[in-house]
């Protein structure tokens, strides 16, 4: 059996590449902003490279890796997929503790996207997900954004 899984804030694949070596998940969608590390994800993972362009609405669509920024991406056409498992690792910088008092957490755009990871979620309804990201997600902005996942 092969389970189907959704990656986004994928990169270059590191954390999938390891899903698919074990023969048993197969990725239908997979997203990131960085054009050149999503091509490297293409071309490692299998899957078509696609993108959007000024910023438009687009729908997540399967077998393709989309270079897009994830606030434009809709997963209604995936809803149906019956999608097992969603990874990924939103933006953490903003909320590493290496930053000292500099934390800006959710009050900057990239500290606020692991929302649009949440909203994957609700929307696909997976059986589990993996959320790669720092300790520090707990207590920047004194832990709205954990305790509001």
């Amino acid at each position: 059996m092969q389970y189907k899984m959704v990656s986004l804030f994928s990169g270059a694949g590191g954390l999938d590449l390891g899903f698919v070596q074990t023969g048993r998940y197969k990725i239908l969608f997979a997203n990131d902003k960085l054009e050149t590390s999503l091509r490297t994800y293409s071309i490692n993972i299998g899957l078509k490279l696609s993108e959007c362009f000024n910023n438009e609405d687009v729908e997540a669509e399967k077998n393709t890796a989309l270079v897009c920024d994830i606030e434009n991406v809709s997963f209604n056409q995936l809803k149906g997929e019956g999608i097992d498992v969603i990874v990924g690792g939103p933006p953490c910088q903003d909320f590493s503790v290496l930053r000292g008092q500099n934390r800006k957490g959710i009050e900057v755009k990239r500290g606020r996207l692991y929302a649009h990871f949440v909203r994957a979620l609700v929307s696909l309804q997976p059986k589990l997900f993996v959320f790669e990201n720092v300790p520090g997600l707990m207590s920047a902005n004194q832990g709205l954004a954990f305790r509001n996942s």
